[in-house]
Formats: C-alpha cells, sequence, structure tokens
C-alpha cells in the first residue's frame, strides 16, 4: 500500500537545538538552512490578538493592517511595485545581488510576472530601460541567443 508523507508545515522553533526534523527528512545543508530561515522569520509570526492597541494602531498607520477594527493584514501593494522596478530601474545590481548578475533576464521575466499578478501597468520608459537591459544581455543578433539564465 502507498503511504503518504505527513502533510509538510512551517517548523517554528526558538533555537536550532530545539527543532524536530520529520521521519521523512535527513539532515543536509538545505535542511539546515532551512532551519535558519524558519529562525530568521520567527519575530514577523505574532498572535495580533495578544498586541498592544498603540502596536496594533501602528501597524494600522503603516498599513500593513486594515483600518477598521479587524485584523486584516493588508498587502503593501505600492511597496511591493517599488521593489520589483528595482530589476530595470537600476543600471547595477545592489551588492547582495551581484551574483544574479547572469540571471537578469531571468529576474526581468519574474519581476515582469509579479507587476502581472499585481495588476500594474508599465509605462512605456519602463518597457525602454527593461528593453535595454536584455538587449545587453543579447550575444549576437544575427545568430540569436542571450546569456544568463
Amino acid at each position: 500500500p502507498h503511504t503518504q508523507k505527513p502533510e509538510a508545515t512551517m517548523t517554528i522553533v526558538s533555537s536550532p537545538d530545539q527543532h524536530h526534523k520529520a521521519k521523512y527528512m535527513a539532515s543536509t545543508v538545505s535542511t539546515r538552512l532551512q532551519v535558519d530561515t524558519e529562525l530568521e522569520c520567527q519575530p514577523f509570526f505574532v498572535d495580533f490578538e495578544a498586541l498592544p492597541t498603540s502596536q496594533l494602531e501602528h501597524l494600522r498607520e503603516c498599513g500593513l493592517l486594515a483600518p477598521d477594527d479587524s485584523l486584516q493584514v493588508q498587502l503593501l501593494r505600492a511597496k511591493h511595485i517599488q521593489y520589483l522596478e528595482q530589476t530595470w530601474k537600476r543600471d547595477f545590481l545592489r551588492m547582495s545581488y551581484v551574483s544574479l548578475d547572469a540571471s537578469r533576464p531571468w529576474m526581468i521575466y519574474w519581476t515582469l510576472h509579479a507587476c502581472d499578478l499585481l495588476n500594474h501597468r508599465l509605462s512605456d520608459r519602463d518597457y525602454q530601460r527593461i528593453l535595454h537591459t536584455l538587449k545587453a544581455c543579447w550575444t549576437n543578433v544575427d545568430e540569436g541567443g542571450s546569456r544568463g539564465g
């Protein structure tokens, strides 16, 4: 008979020594990085109902919570778009992304996909910048092909 793996869930732990591996997981570089990522994200998982009123008001003022008394988390669409636009508005990548320079065509592809999901329409100038960046990745106009990705 076919047995299913347990449903994958995110494990939130306060220290790596408290992490309990699921039976089907082996300790690898990838699983250790997963635990590190979960630990790094842990402070962002909060029980909104337990927060003081002043903190809830601050989250509402920042736009992270709905302005009414509900605890609905809001997508900061404009900030997401501003972050995505850096892919084509910067002539060079930030230091933390330099190793991804050869992947710029893929980064542009996924960034455009995210903009589409957010119903964000680009300006003609944005399209010109994207084409300029992609042309810089083109290896040979006559034979075709692009570097990166």
